[in-house]
């Protein structure tokens, strides 16, 4: 009896400790840019220049990396490496909200491709070289 009542106070004075601890723990705090005359819309102006450099920076990557693509399958020199090659690349983009869908659009022709490659599977060659017909049609950008 004297054993569970000193377990219960080590239990209780444990738990006591572990709050302590996460309540003086430093949160992190996130600065708010300031102008010199304390206008915060500045913040707002460089997100959205940032977010257009994203775009266009991920449109000339993107359009280079497939466009390349598309020369290589064209010539019939396509094989599993420079499909891997070519998916890695698009992995390593940062990707926009406005071109998630076409990013993974992208990568799933890929591995279709992969998948034809490894196993010879020609419905999966098909359905690859049919979603980049897709995916050509559907961003003008890219021609």
């Amino acid at each position: 009896m004297k054993d569970d009542k000193f377990f219960n106070q080590f239990i209780f004075l444990a738990f006591i400790l572990v709050v302590l601890l996460t309540t003086l723990i430093v949160k992190p705090t996130f600065p708010v840019n300031k102008n010199v005359n304390g206008d915060q819309n500045n913040m707002v102006r460089i997100n959205k220049v940032d977010l257009i450099k994203l775009e266009k920076d991920y449109e000339k990557y993107f359009k280079r990396i497939f466009n390349e693509y598309e020369q290589i399958s064209a010539d019939n020199q396509l094989n599993i490496d420079l499909v891997k090659k070519t998916k890695e690349e698009i992995l390593n983009l940062k990707v926009p909200a406005k071109y998630k869908d076409l990013h993974i659009d992208f990568i799933l022709a890929l591995v279709k491709m992969e998948n034809y490659f490894s196993g010879g599977d020609n419905k999966e060659k098909a359905a690859s070289l049919n979603a980049i017909k897709q995916i050509r049609e559907n961003y003008l950008w890219l021609n």
